[in-house]
């Protein structure tokens, strides 16, 4: 439900959204996939082809930050005073 809302909001934005990445692990699995450790982003990487120390990370939570310096990536992270539309927004200018 989650996953499909978030779909529905950016498409009517004017945005899509075409993969979605998901651990079906427990947190306490201390599996490969679930963030922060690397797992789900290098398979996105592999079966999409794109270059992780290319790509931009964006999250709120340290997590986030972890994953993206896990593979190079750079980060940018959304606060209350640095939302979204304001990352996004600076990025693209």
């Amino acid at each position: 439900n989650i996953h499909r809302e978030m779909c529905h909001e950016v498409k009517a934005n004017g945005g899509e959204i075409e993969y979605i990445y998901i651990c079906p692990h427990h947190w306490d699995d201390n599996c490969f996939c679930r963030k922060p450790q690397p797992g789900l982003l290098k398979q996105a990487a592999y079966e999409l082809g794109f270059n992780l120390s290319k790509t931009i990370f964006l999250g709120d939570s340290e997590s986030d930050k972890y994953a993206a310096e896990m593979v190079g990536g750079t980060f940018y992270h959304i606060t209350d005073k640095n939302n979204l539309l304001q990352q996004v927004s600076n990025l693209i200018n």
